[in-house]
């Protein structure tokens, strides 16, 4: 005989275990085994067994096999070993009003990826219903797709159905299966009013409402630069965002773009940041070109380390002007494109680079190598 079909073991709370799988033809009963001893023997008959072993120690794990006998006694092949904890249910700790078409259910505990099932869930008295589910990463928090927007006021039950924990826990054993929620008029989230660069290793971010940063708040600068920790501003619409110890962003003649989870507004509603930050530069110091030896056909030749309204010209060895540009923008740098005043490309060799701001100035050379 064949191992049972669509076996499986999940935890029912702190000291039960729940068994399942389905008819093998030719079985007479079937034997179910904790830690190699029978828990469980089941005479042959519906298509779909469940059985449940209590008595259990939570947070012990138990391996439980099931398999099949025939009316001759002999023994099928054994199921695959399912190690099982017995854990206490989920719970759903909150339910809020992300949007007017969106609700945010909280748990205390990760849960299974069914969660995010649209039809195990629904409202009492049906104001709209659950079209589209998502779980976040920690799997503590889904967002329910609503078909229409839910009414400014009354009050709505959510009710669970089949709901369970990533160690399958079912929602409702040890609390409600349903959470109510008034419903008011959704302010809008906060939104970001202002990015800067407080000093090179600290991005500021303000918003025009409350926020905060949860434990597992992140961002990454360019998509690959980690920032190393998000702190509280001086007020509570700010946030900092802190750079790993010894970096610093220089003006490279582009914005920076920032990227920021884990940000939570006044109300408990989660955030997503993308923005674009500037490093704008004081006074004329070191001045970068890159990349260098530039190729025209490849792409622009960047000026960085440019203070607003810094005036630039190129020349070639002979001292012929082939192109002349300010900052105005703020950004920090200047593109050249490697097309002298008549519109044509410049030919291979070394140009000189003049750059002047205030009473500074600064000169360097570049390599036009077209491929």
């Amino acid at each position: 005989l064949d191992a049972p079909p669509g076996w499986r073991a999940r935890s029912l709370g702190r000291d039960r275990v729940e068994l399942i799988w389905e008819e093998v033809p030719g079985a007479s009963r079937y034997e179910a085994t904790r830690d190699g001893s029978v828990v469980a023997g089941v005479e042959a008959g519906p298509r779909r067994f469940a059985r449940v072993d209590s008595g259990l120690t939570a947070g012990r794990a138990y391996a439980y096999q099931v398999a099949a006998i025939d009316s001759a006694g002999r023994r099928g092949e054994r199921s695959r070993v399912l190690a099982v904890e017995p854990r206490e249910g989920p719970v759903i700790v909150d339910v809020l009003r992300a949007a007017p078409r969106q609700l945010e259910v909280r748990f205390d505990q990760p849960m299974a990826a069914e969660t995010a099932q649209a039809h195990r869930w629904r409202l009492i008295p049906e104001a709209a219903r659950p079209r589209e589910g998502l779980l976040d990463q920690g799997a503590r928090r889904l967002i329910l797709f609503l078909d229409r927007a839910l009414p400014d006021t009354g009050t709505v039950r959510l009710e669970a159905t089949g709901v369970r924990s990533a160690h399958g826990g079912l929602v409702g054993l040890r609390g409600p299966r349903t959470a109510s929620l008034p419903l008011a008029p959704v302010d809008p989230a906060a939104r970001l009013v202002e990015a800067v660069l407080e000093d090179p290793a600290t991005i500021r971010l303000r918003f025009d409402g409350p926020v905060r940063a949860l434990a597992e708040a992140g961002a990454v600068v360019d998509g690959r630069l980690v920032v190393d920790r998000i702190e509280a501003g001086e007020d509570d619409r700010t946030v900092r965002l802190v750079l790993p110890g010894g970096t610093r962003l220089p003006a490279r003649g582009r914005a920076w773009e920032v990227e920021v989870w884990g940000l939570r507004d006044g109300l408990g509603r989660p955030l997503r940041v993308r923005t674009l930050v500037r490093v704008e530069v004081d006074r004329l110091e070191e001045v970068r070109a890159y990349p260098n030896p530039f190729d025209p056909a490849a792409g622009e030749l960047t000026l960085a380390g440019l203070p607003r309204e810094s005036e630039v010209r190129v020349f070639t060895v002979a001292g012929e002007l082939v192109w002349t540009g300010r900052e105005e923008d703020g950004d920090g740098g200047l593109s050249w494109t490697g097309l002298n005043p008549s519109g044509g490309r410049v030919s291979a060799g070394i140009y000189l680079v003049h750059v002047e701001h205030e009473d500074r100035v600064r000169r360097l050379k570049i390599a036009v190598v077209p491929r």
